[in-house]
């Protein structure tokens, strides 16, 4: 029997369902600091004729690692935004900040024991988690575990 877990090649590609594909791309772009990502060959020559348009169909996005695409409903899906999306930042008051100067409206940053965050909603409603983990939290629970190993488990 084989494996098929090893087919998997690591890359996942969450898709937002928007309303207005180049309204989203400048909230993501511009007041979140997200970058686009170039499309491959096949992606281009659809998304070539979609810009002639006007309004292209799919945006693929990225920040560091973390990659995603906006996907213009055509009226094919009943419900756009509404979903939680959470991104990892090195310093959450400093992604705060820069997108309150860039004219976006967050919430304001949450301390939980586990990590420090906030949020903003996107013209659709999907709702974009910054954060950055609680590092005496994260030593905690780690010397929490290295002491039950060492106790057999």
């Amino acid at each position: 029997m084989s494996n098929l877990s090893a087919n998997f090649t690591g890359v996942l590609l969450p898709v937002f369902y928007v309303r207005d594909a180049l309204g989203s791309l400048s909230f993501y772009r511009d007041v979140c600091g997200f970058s686009t990502v170039p499309f491959n060959k096949h992606e281009a020559s659809e998304g070539s004729e979609a810009e002639s348009t006007g309004s292209p169909v799919f945006i693929r996005m990225c920040a560091a690692t973390q990659e995603f695409a906006l996907h213009l409903n055509d009226g094919t899906y009943d419900a756009v935004g509404g979903v939680r999306h959470y991104f990892a930042v090195q310093d959450v008051d400093l992604h705060h900040r820069e997108i309150v100067r860039r004219g976006g409206s967050p919430t304001e940053i949450q301390d939980l024991p586990w990590m420090r965050l906030f949020s903003i909603t996107d013209p659709d409603g999907h709702i974009l988690f910054f954060q950055t983990p609680n590092r005496a939290w994260e030593a905690r629970v780690l010397r929490r575990a290295t002491r039950k190993e060492g106790q057999g488990g």
